[in-house]
């Protein structure tokens, strides 16, 4: 059963702005460590400022499919893109957001997310599916 659904565009040439102006503070807030390596090992600076437009896109758009936003005790560090053995964007969860995501329902969820880039725009979709048995609320009068 799908419990959200959020999608995100973001502008490639605002996050290259901000990785300009802020460096590394930018990517710190942002971003898990693990994330700032692989971004910083990509040899392009266009294809790197790509990498985390599509990333931050994917932050954003796993928080819309929550339907919070940036409250209640996320943090963009609760959120991790990375790719299986194949390349296939995964987004890992912890902490506040993983509580949220089991305030939905269980800890029964998989999330699902896809990743696109082209010419300044980066977008993403996630998916949130609740794999096991929601029960049903009744009202009884």
């Amino acid at each position: 059963m799908i419990i959200g659904i959020g999608e995100d565009l973001v502008s490639i040439s605002r996050i290259q702005r901000l990785l300009d102006e802020k460096g590394h503070s930018f990517l710190q807030k942002c971003f898990t460590l693990s994330e700032i390596e692989k971004g910083e090992s990509i040899p392009l600076a266009k294809n790197r400022y790509a990498y985390f437009a599509k990333r931050f896109a994917a932050k954003e758009a796993c928080l819309k499919a929550i339907g919070t936003g940036m409250r209640d005790g996320l943090s963009w560090h609760d959120m991790e893109i990375s790719n299986d053995p194949l390349g296939r964007p995964i987004i890992g969860v912890s902490g506040g957001v993983r509580k949220k995501l089991e305030m939905l329902g269980s800890d029964e969820f998989q999330l699902h997310v896809t990743l696109t880039d082209e010419a300044d725009l980066a977008k993403a979709t996630v998916i949130i599916e609740h794999r096991g048995i929601i029960p049903l609320s009744t009202n009884e009068t």
